[in-house]
């Protein structure tokens, strides 16, 4: 009999019912309610292991650590700490979170599909969007290509992870341009939105036949092309003469040969401290890590008599001898000071090795001039309007686009709104989206490429801290990547709902 059938048999008097038939009845009820509430009581726990097992999978992700860790320690740990504070029967509530690996796996798939679905969401419905990537490899020297986007999300321009591909057999220009154009496919996304791309400028990036910059270009050629910003320290290091090169090596070889053997380390430290140093170690130069030249100079420099000293002991005249030769000396310091600020020469630098010094700086300017030509483009006026009132005629504007900037310039309202967001240019022009759509919707244009590849090296730094050597045979590290550099939080309780909540076996 079903409870409310029983209710109704309870609740009305039957005659000739004996008192054993009611207390029957009652039981049966009593019983049927108990079942009632175990049952809501365990979908209850159900619903919540679930959200909890999504939001476990997300800080796994967060943190780039190995799947396994939810089933090895993140769950005995929970079970111990509960039960030590909180009792036995806490403690097997706690167990039904489902934290096995491959539900750790199942569950970061499908939230970085969920946040992949939100930023392409976003994208199609402002359009305009600029593209930035870089290629390199991995731990196991696969090539891996990377793609971020920046786009307009409400009154502000936002910078997101799109993708992380693999490249299965060569790296060419034509590779990258398939891989990033099968992804625009099955994204929905069109190259006539595409307003900008950067790059590191690598040959396969921007070679001039079949360099994926070439082929984006046929693409949309309208297209904004950068250099990434960064990257003029490396142009500098290929820029170097004959003199300065061999400087370069030189440094390189002397750190090496103190960092590369422990036991000269830690003999050099000890003469750094017994001199008093402000330092005790040296910096390790790597060809990945742009910034590092110049700090590696710095540090040598700083720590010349000790490493006079330490190679005096160590019997090797050859590198001794670098630092008493003057001119190596000024070219050394020479190198750290253009690494670390172009053009800000040293004032001790004179006499043959001036010539050498101008030589390198005119050839250099070549260089940037070619790699850079955006340097020499009039954009100024997006980040100073008001100071180009008077000089309408040196800006790229269509005649609706100047009746409109001289109209903005005019009004003392928008003078103190810039005044205000200075420190945020896009949103000021994202505000005058509206009122000035000709004039904001050119200023948004400028303003939405790329001007470095910084986002695509730190995601690379994220892949190895994934991928390491007792990982090397993930197969996809895309899911856990996007989790990993992400600012867009996946939709969990969304996924929740498209479960049927089963409690963890």
């Amino acid at each position: 009999m079903v409870p409310s059938k029983l209710k109704r048999h309870l609740t009305t008097k039957h005659p000739g019912e004996s008192l054993k038939t009611r207390l029957y009845f009652e039981r049966l009820l009593n019983s049927n309610k108990r079942a009632a509430s175990s049952m809501i009581k365990r979908v209850t726990i159900s619903d919540k292991a679930l959200e909890a097992s999504f939001k476990v999978a997300e800080l796994i992700a967060k943190n780039m650590n190995s799947h396994v860790i939810g089933e090895k320690l993140i769950g005995p740990a929970c079970l111990v700490m509960v039960e030590t504070m909180l009792g036995k029967e806490s403690k097997d509530v706690i167990s039904k979170v489902p934290l096995s690996n491959n539900t750790i796996s199942r569950r970061i798939n499908e939230m970085a599909d969920d946040i992949n679905d939100i930023v392409l969401e976003k994208i199609k419905n402002q359009k305009l969007f600029s593209l930035q990537i870089d290629e390199s490899t991995d731990r196991t020297s696969k090539a891996q290509l990377l793609g971020f986007g920046r786009f307009v999300d409400n009154s502000n321009i936002v910078e997101q992870f799109l993708f992380c591909k693999e490249l299965k057999s060569t790296t060419t220009g034509k590779d990258i341009f398939d891989v990033v154009n099968n992804f625009f496919e099955k994204s929905g996304l069109s190259w006539n939105y595409c307003c900008g791309v950067c790059t590191d400028g690598a040959p396969s990036m921007t070679g001039k036949y079949k360099g994926f910059v070439t082929l984006a270009k046929i693409k949309n050629p309208a297209m904004i092309i950068t250099h990434c910003f960064i990257h003029r320290e490396a142009l500098v290091a290929k820029t170097l003469g004959e003199q300065m090169l061999k400087v370069l090596n030189d440094v390189i070889k002397i750190v090496n040969y103190i960092k590369s053997r422990p036991l000269k380390t830690r003999i050099f430290e000890t003469i750094c401290k017994e001199m008093g140093s402000d330092h005790i170690h040296l910096l390790l130069h790597t060809e990945v890590r742009w910034l590092s030249r110049g700090q590696v100079f710095n540090r040598v420099i700083e720590l010349k008599e000790e490493l006079e000293l330490f190679f005096e002991k160590e019997n090797l005249p050859v590198y001794k001898n670098f630092f008493r030769n003057e001119n190596w000396c000024y070219i050394l310091a020479y190198l750290a000071d253009i690494f670390k600020k172009l053009n800000d020469l040293n004032a001790s630098m004179q006499g043959q090795l001036q010539q050498l010094i101008i030589e390198h700086l005119i050839l250099l300017e070549e260089k940037i001039e070619h790699y850079f030509p955006s340097l020499t483009t009039s954009a100024d006026w997006v980040v100073l309007p008001f100071d180009f009132t008077d000089n309408m005629n040196e800006l790229d504007l269509t005649n609706d686009e100047k009746n409109e900037f001289i109209d903005m310039c005019s009004s003392s309202t928008i003078r103190i709104l810039f005044n205000s967001q200075k420190s945020n240019i896009d949103s000021f022009w994202l505000n005058l989206a509206s009122e000035y759509p000709s004039i904001s919707q050119k200023a948004i244009l400028l303003l939405l490429p790329f001007s470095t590849s910084y986002l695509c090296e730190q995601a690379f730094s994220a892949l190895n801290n994934i991928k390491t050597s007792s990982r090397n045979r993930l197969k996809n590290v895309e899911p856990d990547l996007c989790l990993a550099v992400s600012t867009v939080s996946p939709r969990i309780e969304e996924l929740c709902k498209k479960y049927q909540s089963q409690i963890s076996h």
